[in-house]
């Protein structure tokens, strides 16, 4: 099991996700599209303003490359206008080991609610394992 980072689940508790964005540029008549890093909104702050800069690279260079500069720039517009694709159950699978790591188990001995990084009762011990 990886290690558990108590800041990024907290901030998944808190309603925080993880966020990837769609962007490309052009090269005469080749348009590439990828896909930005993940990046970390947290609750309360805006998927479209993070994605601003991606924004901006397929503005500025992905309508050059014809014919397909103009149809993958309104892609990754649009793309950016749903704030993103929403990566967050991938990520926090990666980073922290648990599909869901802001989510708490009911421990079946007690009933005390454990993280889901962890595979025993924070309570009494009892094992998932």
């Amino acid at each position: 099991m990886r290690q558990e980072n108590p800041n990024l689940v907290a901030e998944l508790e808190k309603g925080g996700r993880f966020r990837q964005y769609d962007f490309c540029f052009s090269v005469v008549v080749l348009t590439i599209t990828l896909k930005s890093r993940p990046i970390l909104v947290r609750a309360g702050e805006s998927p479209r303003r993070k994605g601003l800069p991606y924004l901006f690279i397929s503005i500025l260079a992905g309508w050059w490359g014809l014919p397909m500069g103009p149809i993958r720039t309104i892609a990754c517009i649009i793309d950016w206008a749903s704030g993103g694709v929403d990566v967050t159950e991938t990520m926090s699978k990666q980073l922290t080991g648990a599909e869901k790591p802001y989510e708490k188990w009911d421990c079946p001995k007690c009933g005390h609610l454990s993280p889901n990084t962890t595979y025993s009762c924070t309570r009494c011990g009892y094992s998932l394992i």
